[in-house]
């Protein structure tokens, strides 16, 4: 009976702590688009390989789960948002994949 106390016990102690590192594993991040340009941003050769992030690669960012190009998503359901001001006019139909 003792023995089946213990892994009652460590299970109630594990489960939860289980259930948090699972919970770390599918970050969602927040991608900034910070471009008014509609299509892909072309990456920079030179140092500091920093640049915009256009709605475009921030869709395939989202939908990669993951960087793309300047634009960095997380596993999880990520949320663009806007830091300019203006119209972007698309280059090309966006397709979400992801949530």
């Amino acid at each position: 009976m003792s023995g089946l106390n213990r892994r009652f016990t460590l299970a109630v102690v594990a489960l939860p702590l289980l259930l948090l590192a699972m919970a770390g594993w599918s970050r969602a991040a927040t991608i900034v688009v910070n471009t008014l340009a509609g299509g892909t941003v072309p990456l920079q050769v030179l140092p500091p390989f920093q640049g915009p992030c256009s709605l475009s690669d921030a869709v395939a960012a989202a939908n990669a789960g993951g960087r793309f190009k300047y634009c960095v998503g997380g596993s999880g359901a990520n949320t663009i948002t806007f830091s300019v001001t203006g119209t972007i006019t698309l280059a090309a139909t966006l397709t979400v994949t992801a949530t």
